[in-house]
């Protein structure tokens, strides 16, 4: 069979397009400007020891007498490791550098997913740009959470290859599902890893539905049995990174036995973390709506509102000293939620959330079904302990949930459905069968079920909100 290139041209030309547009929103990097991560930075000081002998005697230190009373190195430096894939995330970066690299990775990503769900490339694009500039992305980049970024550019190709498995393009699917398996394994991010499997459970919920209503079985447990294969194969490339990791949680505060820890004498059902400090980062109720009204928090605790805020006025009004004045509204301190600090909402854009409501009344796809369901327990678990009669019950019961912390990020699962979904629903509306009439009522019922909470939130919040931090006393 003869490969026609001609057929990949537009897709090159939609990868450039990726390319352009991140340059642009990074258009400082192309000035040899440097992002400055707070997190990377306080990384760069952890592993500056193990560089530097590293450097000097090419060999790997294991511990470090400057992490707090001491501590294994191998958690967060190792120059020389045994895992295969992490070169590829480097070499990729070297070449299209920070921020610009993370978003080209998260909208191939994206796209890549789109194709193999049958989109076409302009569909692909509008929701690999959605998925990709969504804030809480941005925010991570600002601070510096890398590996994080890039388990959340590998998701969407996951998902596809999960999808090619279990329709049974075998040939297709297993490379796509293993690289992308190995490649998330490779980011070392277990949190992230954590919350894709509740992706996974419901995707393969669908189709084992689906199997069984089709009498098709025997597909359903071939894919899964060749799933579990590559995902062995995928955790073999990280093995040592895994293991090590494995062995020192042991005696960590993660693990509940780490000698530093208060009251570490207490019984902790299975080990993990303290509750007060795992729920710190837990959303109120009302913070779930930003993925729709970005600021009704606040946004972050370092916004630029200028000097033409009221604050500014009233500030040197009060005989505030312009310079000072100018100085707290660069930096003012605008989010009022319950979090000790936020470097801005989950905000998924407000034409995403509309299409997604829209295709919940049109899109005939069981898979729409999971999507929703999976999306509500994120929502849920992302109140954290404002919701304690769920959250702490999973925190005690789901094995290794109690390991992690900040609640909040498991809004990066609907942070990708969203606009799959929105985008799934444009593609059902170019193949749709309804009448004109029938779709532009629904899309009104959408438009006053979005539009409606929208005026509601902007005119009537005062109403359920205080708008009280508990840092106004600062």
């Amino acid at each position: 069979m003869q490969f026609d290139f001609k057929k990949l041209l537009p897709h090159i030309y939609i990868i450039l397009g990726f390319i352009v547009i991140a340059y642009l929103f990074s258009y400082p990097q192309l000035d040899g400007l440097v992002l400055y991560q707070s997190d990377y930075v306080q990384w760069k000081s952890m592993a500056k020891e193990g560089m530097d002998w590293h450097e000097k005697t090419g060999e790997n230190v294991m511990w470090s007498n400057s992490m707090f009373g001491g501590m294994p190195t191998f958690t967060y430096y190792v120059p020389e490791s045994n895992n295969l894939i992490y070169p590829i995330q480097t070499t990729i970066m070297n070449i299209m550098g920070k921020p610009a690299g993370f978003l080209v990775l998260a909208m191939l990503g994206f796209y890549i997913l789109a194709l193999i769900l049958g989109f076409n490339r302009w569909l692909g694009l509008a929701g690999a740009v959605a998925y990709a500039f969504s804030t809480y992305n941005i925010t991570l980049i600002e601070a510096g959470h890398e590996t994080k970024m890039w388990g959340l550019a590998y998701i969407p190709v996951l998902i596809g290859g999960l999808m090619l498995l279990y329709r049974g393009k075998w040939w297709t699917g297993i490379p796509v599902l293993g690289i992308s398996v190995a490649l998330l394994m490779g980011t070392g991010h277990y949190q992230i890893m954590y919350y894709t499997f509740f992706i996974i459970l419901g995707l393969v919920i669908t189709f084992f539905i689906t199997a069984m209503k089709e009498g098709n079985l025997k597909t359903f447990f071939i894919a899964s049995g060749i799933s579990l294969l590559l995902a062995a194969i995928g955790v073999g490339t990280c093995m040592q990174g895994f293991l090590s990791t494995l062995e020192y949680n042991k005696t960590t505060m993660r693990g509940g036995e780490s000698e530093l820890t208060i009251n570490h004498d207490e019984d902790k059902k299975g080990g993990g973390l303290d509750k007060d400090y795992a729920f710190a980062w837990s959303n109120s109720w009302g913070e779930s709506f930003t993925v729709l009204v970005p600021m009704l928090y606040g946004g972050s605790n370092r916004e630029k509102i200028g000097e033409n805020s009221e604050s500014y006025e009233v500030m040197t009004e009060i005989g505030v000293p312009e310079q000072g004045a100018a100085g707290f509204v660069e930096s003012f301190p605008g989010y009022w939620g319950p979090q000790p600090f936020t470097g801005g909402p989950f905000y998924f854009g407000a034409i995403i959330v509309f299409l997604f409501v829209l295709g919940m009344m049109i899109i005939k796809s069981p898979h729409k079904w999971w999507i929703l369901g999976v999306s509500i327990l994120a929502f849920l678990m992302s109140t954290g302990k404002h919701f304690p009669s769920l959250n702490y019950f999973l925190f005690d019961t789901l094995p290794g949930l109690n390991k992690f912390r900040v609640p909040n990020m498991i809004l990066v699962i609907p942070q990708l459905l969203f606009p799959l979904l929105a985008v799934w629903t444009l593609h059902d509306i170019t193949i749709s069968t309804l009448s004109k009439e029938e779709l532009w009522k629904k899309i009104r019922t959408a438009g006053i079920a979005t539009g409606g909470l929208c005026l509601l939130l902007a005119f009537g919040s005062s109403m359920f909100f205080d708008f009280k931090s508990h840092r106004d006393p600062q």
